[in-house]
């Protein structure tokens, strides 16, 4: 993995943060954007007919409008799950919550 040796600029207003939680190997997995106030916000997503429930959730969020953070993972998909987890297609809210947990 290639880093960048410059460290980021801080932007008044705005945080971030990058950091390997252990979903998978070692690399940066997770991290998240947050704005101080509320911000105008746009969003693309998967055109995919089996989206996950952070996209459908997401999807919601965005359709207002303004957004105040974004959270992002990577190496962890959760589209299409079998046992328990199955329940995401038709409670998204449901599944984000077990991911949190």
């Amino acid at each position: 993995m290639k880093t960048n040796p410059t460290p980021p600029i801080p932007v008044q207003g705005y945080l971030w943060m990058g950091r390997n939680i252990g979903i998978k190997d070692q690399s940066l997995d997770f991290g998240v954007l947050a704005a101080a106030h509320p911000c105008s916000a746009a969003a693309v997503f998967t055109r995919s007919n089996l989206p996950g429930a952070p996209v459908i959730v997401g999807r919601e969020h965005a359709a207002k409008g303004t957004l105040q953070a974004i959270v992002v993972n990577s190496k962890c998909a959760n589209v299409c799950a079998s046992g328990p987890q199955k329940r995401s297609k038709y409670n998204p809210r449901w599944s984000c919550q077990l991911q949190q947990e």
